[in-house]
């Protein structure tokens, strides 16, 4: 593989059409409207002669301001900025005036142009990918490899060319193409299995959709997004699990553990007297086997590596439904990103996993964790403005969820009691307890942010004995 490689990197040079890049630039010269036909996704750079680049750039501004492109207004901007002879002179302007053969195939030589430049930038990574791989004996092969998907997946998606400007009219008939799958009942979007969820976002989860659910701790984030990977699953939607803070198996004793009636930590260690929680167990175990779930807790993840992993899944299971994080802030970015603080980090994790979720088609719902910052004041119900120091994370996002338990927060307070007459401190403390049973079982998912709909809020129910949600309607 190496040998094909550096054969590769030895013929570099050869990833050149001259030819097709004068052809381009004599056509633009001879008819300036041919720049219409490349303008979308051609740039200087992707020229391979540093002339030939800085040529159709100026062409492109002066056509760009409505003037005219010739080799009499290219030689006057040339002089001026004293780079003519850099190009060539007027010599090799008039030779691309003459080297138009026709500005039919203009289209074709913009092309060859833009190929030949990704041909050379899979070389060029391919160099980097053997020279950094042969040299950095520090960093692991995984490392390496992280580093090359990236290197290639940011060149498939930087250099997509857009389909540009598109007719009202022209997309019409997939909009009720859609509906009339709808009406039939065949829906894009994935039922989470709770049921009020769904019905706020028009259905549950969608294509391409990056969801943040955010918390602050011990609101139940992990707990909330098993429950629905574990419906999703059940559904027969294949799901991964990018776990960066517990590990595969207490994510499976958290699945197990109310199926069997019990907490997940008397799983772990199991009384003698209970000598039918193993049998039960294993049957439980049979039918969660079945499910298409799949768990990756590698630590320090980066979207590189859940890209890589989904693939995987991808290709097992010949599909992927859907993606969840969890959770965001442990996973790690590039080095420059890392080195330049948590927020430049944060906004390079969250739009990586935009990228993710549009790129394989499948809704990623990511966790967030919430600052301290709630716990100092009154009002301890999260908003939006409470991810404001956290990278471009609401920028990015298409649905922005907030999970609240009020219960949590209505703990006996005997802080106060000597300032307190004592009928004062007892109304107070039944007051305070009679507010947390009433909130007893009950989360709010605060949907704050949602771009395809209204924002709200959905109520469920949670066992906090066994740390699990469901419908409010089953209590």
């Amino acid at each position: 593989m190496s040998d094909a490689l550096i054969s590769a990197a030895k013929s570099a040079a050869s990833l050149r059409n001259l030819e097709a890049e004068q052809a381009l630039l004599g056509a633009m010269l001879a008819r300036n409207t041919t720049l219409e036909k490349v303008a979308r996704y051609l740039r200087p750079e992707h020229f391979a002669d540093p002339a030939n680049g800085k040529v159709f750039k100026v062409m492109a501004d002066l056509i760009g301001q409505g003037r005219l492109a010739d080799v009499f207004t290219l030689k006057s901007i040339f002089e001026s900025d004293g780079e003519l002879a850099a190009i060539g002179g007027v010599g090799y302007l008039a030779r691309l005036a003459g080297s138009a053969i026709t500005v039919i195939n203009a289209e074709d030589y913009g092309r060859t142009i833009y190929d030949c430049h990704l041909r050379r930038q899979l070389v060029a990574i391919g160099e980097q990918l053997i020279s950094s791989a042969s040299g950095q004996h520090d960093m692991d092969a995984m490392r390496h490899l992280e580093a090359a998907e990236q290197s290639l997946h940011g060149l498939g998606t930087n250099n997509l060319p857009g389909r540009g400007a598109v007719a009202v009219g022209k997309v019409m008939p997939a909009i009720l193409a859609g509906m009339e799958r709808s009406f039939r009942g065949e829906v894009s979007a994935i039922p989470t299995g709770y049921v009020d969820l769904d019905w706020r976002l028009s259905g549950g989860l969608e294509p391409g959709q990056l969801v943040i659910l955010a918390a602050r701790p011990a609101m139940g984030k992990t707990s909330l997004s098993l429950g629905m990977a574990e419906n999703l699953a059940r559904q027969g939607k294949v799901v991964l699990f990018a776990s960066l803070e517990m590990g595969a198996e207490e994510l499976a004793r958290r699945l197990m553990a109310p199926k069997l009636g019990v907490a997940a930590n008397q799983i772990k260690q199991v009384d003698r007297q209970d000598k039918g929680l193993i049998a039960r167990a294993m049957g439980v175990q049979q039918e969660l086997s079945g499910l298409p779930l799949a768990i990756d807790d590698s630590p320090a993840q980066t979207c590189a590596h859940i890209r890589a992993t989904a693939r995987s899944v991808r290709a097992k299971y010949k599909r992927l439904d859907c993606i969840i994080v969890d959770h965001l802030g442990r996973m790690t970015a590039g080095e420059n990103a890392e080195r330049r603080g948590r927020y430049e980090k944060i906004t390079e994790i969250s739009a990586g996993l935009k990228a993710l979720a549009k790129d394989l088609g499948c809704p990623v719902v990511a966790l967030c964790q919430l600052s301290r910052g709630i716990e100092g004041r009154e009002d301890k119900r999260p908003s939006l403005s409470d991810l404001r120091d956290s990278g471009s994370i609401e920028e990015d996002a298409d649905i922005v969820a907030f999970l609240y338990r009020e219960s949590y927060y209505l703990k006996d307070d005997v802080k106060r009691r000597e300032a307190e007459g004592d009928q004062e401190f007892y109304t107070r403390v039944s007051e305070r307890q009679e507010a947390r049973e009433r909130a007893r079982g009950v989360a709010d998912l605060i949907i704050a942010k949602h771009r395809d709909g209204a924002p709200g809020s959905v109520v469920l129910h949670f066992d906090e004995d066994r740390a699990v949600f469901s419908n409010m309607e089953r209590r």
